[in-house]
């Protein structure tokens, strides 16, 4: 049979657990101040306490050991201190990368908290908005002629990414919609290569539909002017400073093209370095294929001529014009039906 080894008794425990103890004290005293007479005292002072414990009276050769052990590891230094130094400096590099984090997650946190409110916020008035849109649709009335929160597209191709002036053109898109009551109300993600920009702007008041296009014909009015460097006299300060803006934003970007609406306003340069700009009121053919085709802004040298193309095109042409009669005939099945029976309407 094998030999089974004897498990330890609580007296050998305590041993081989104070020899352990006198070891660890000598590794810190083998780092400790003074001069070498402090381990002359230490090895007397234990060896007193080995003589002195009925214990540790057997145990001469763990003396001898431990004597040998406290001289040289005094002689070389256990690096003991040193160790303990540099935990103590990693443990507080730990704890200000721990502080600081927290205090980011905090600021992270806070932020989205913010941000939420920002969206609940935004969520309440767009379903107001929309209830709005909805019951009069349901009532059959003609949406043109109500005042109602209006919103336009608004989407920029540039064919730069340059940081300072991708930002001077969005303010001054900023601006521009301003000075002329708009203002923006949805935010896209841009998408690089060149930079390709979408938001939705609403009209800062209620207003018909007459109303906003008057808006858009002022602002083409007013880039026509500022691009044939006429004077602009029907064009109030707030509005000239926003068209001035606007200008000297694209002035050192190649191409750009930005719709607002239904106004188009194309810059392209040749290739002797003359620019060329052209603004213009999309048709409400052309708006219809520039939705449904909105790539085509990304190349504003051909993008007049593939509107005009695409829109006069039979096939198409037929299919725009059927979504558009679609639609009149709609309202006008809806406004026949509240007439003859008044109930359909509720």
């Amino acid at each position: 049979m094998a030999n089974i080894p004897k498990e330890p008794t609580i007296s050998e425990l305590n041993r081989k657990l104070k020899r352990l103890e006198f070891l660890v004290i000598a590794l810190v005293a083998s780092d400790g101040i003074g001069s070498s007479g402090d381990t002359d005292e230490l090895l007397y002072l234990f060896g007193r306490y080995f003589r002195e414990r009925k214990e540790f009276r057997d145990e001469k050769e763990f003396y001898r050991f431990f004597e040998h052990f406290l001289y040289e590891s005094r002689e070389r230094g256990s690096g003991l201190r040193e160790f303990v130094h540099n935990l103590e400096k990693r443990m507080g590099e730990t704890q200000s990368e721990a502080r600081n984090y927290y205090e980011r997650s905090e600021e992270k946190i806070h932020s989205l908290a913010n941000s939420i409110d920002t969206i609940e916020s935004k969520q309440n008035i767009t379903n107001k908005e929309l209830h709005n849109y909805l019951i009069y649709q349901y009532l059959g009335e003609d949406l043109s002629s109500i005042k109602l929160d209006r919103f336009i597209p608004v989407r920029v191709y540039l064919s730069d990414e340059n940081e300072t002036d991708i930002r001077k053109v969005s303010d001054a898109i900023d601006k521009l919609l301003a000075a002329f009551g708009f203002e923006f109300s949805d935010d896209f993600p841009a998408e690089k290569g060149s930079w390709w920009k979408k938001w939705f702007a609403k009209s800062r008041e209620v207003a018909t539909q007459p109303e906003v296009a008057d808006r858009l014909e002022k602002i083409e009015r007013a880039l026509d002017l500022k691009g044939l460097h006429k004077p602009q006299a029907e064009v109030d300060k707030a509005q000239a400073e926003a068209i001035a803006a606007l200008t000297a934003a694209t002035k050192d970007i190649p191409n750009v093209a930005i719709q607002a609406g239904s106004i188009l306003l194309v810059k392209t340069t040749d290739g002797n370095q003359s620019p060329c700009l052209q603004v213009r009121t999309l048709s409400t053919k052309e708006l219809i294929y520039l939705e449904n085709n909105q790539h085509l802004l990304c190349k504003p040298a051909t993008v007049m001529e593939s509107l005009s193309k695409g829109t006069n095109h039979p096939e198409v042409s037929a299919a725009i014009g059927s979504s558009t009669e679609a639609v009149t005939d709609y309202r006008e099945m809806q406004r026949k039906r509240t007439l003859d029976d008044p109930s359909q309407g509720l």
